[in-house]
């Protein structure tokens, strides 16, 4: 596995690397070949969602249509309760009337569905769209050696921010300390831990927007707001 960063050579010994495509990239260089394709692959799913848009809001007007040709759900009830009212005087018995519901029930299924096939037959259902999914190339990285190593002993904070001179390994720019935090690149909770090759240097801003890996920093943003 190499050591060294595929963009800029850094040596990636004890750091973070990130597998993508079959190559290793430092987190900075990561950020950046990852987002270009994830910006080009927003667009297309943009595009994507409004031909979903467009399509799905045919089907509906077909079905809205169709809805206003069908009989009423009044026309309806009156088919069953006329048919039930023919049967029962048809055959000379009050008592008839409530077979003559069931009746009326099937006559009006057959009936409904007779006027729905011939209105189909005429106005074919448009294809329902499938919802688009995304392809990005944030969703095919891979932490390389993050759950596995020596866990960092004493304050890793420290230790961190000057392995990485601190410098947020998102945006770049320099920061004093205590503008600065150390970030689980792979959550505690999906087994990351206070390995060296799991811990990166980030600003206070690009931590709260970090999302790879399932990261979610909701409470926090809002509170930001």
């Amino acid at each position: 596995m190499s050591q060294e960063c595929c963009i800029c050579q850094k040596n990636l010994t004890g750091r973070p690397k990130i597998q993508f495509e079959d190559k290793i990239y430092c987190y900075i260089c990561a950020k950046e070949v990852v987002g270009a394709k994830d910006s080009v692959a927003v667009k297309k799913h943009a595009n994507d969602l409004k031909e979903y848009e467009a399509k799905a809001a045919k089907h509906k007007t077909w079905e809205e249509t169709l809805a206003s040709f069908l009989p009423s759900k009044t026309t309806q009830k009156c088919i069953i309760v006329g048919v039930a009212i023919g049967f029962a005087v048809f055959l000379e018995n009050p008592v008839l009337f409530l077979p003559g519901l069931l009746i009326g029930l099937i006559v009006k299924h057959f009936y409904v569905q007779s006027q729905r096939s011939d209105w189909v037959r005429n106005h074919p259902e448009p294809e329902y769209p499938s919802y688009p999914s995304g392809d990005y190339a944030s969703s095919r990285i891979q932490l390389v050696g993050g759950v596995r190593g020596k866990p960092l002993s004493g304050s890793h904070r420290k230790k961190i921010l000057e392995r990485d001179g601190y410098q947020c390994q998102s945006c770049g720019q320099v920061f004093p300390a205590e503008q600065l935090e150390v970030h689980h690149i792979k959550p505690q909770a999906k087994g990351g831990k206070h390995f060296s090759t799991n811990l990166i240097t980030l600003c206070y801003d690009c931590h709260l927007d970090e999302g790879w890996f399932g990261h979610s920093h909701k409470m926090r943003k809002w509170h930001r707001k």
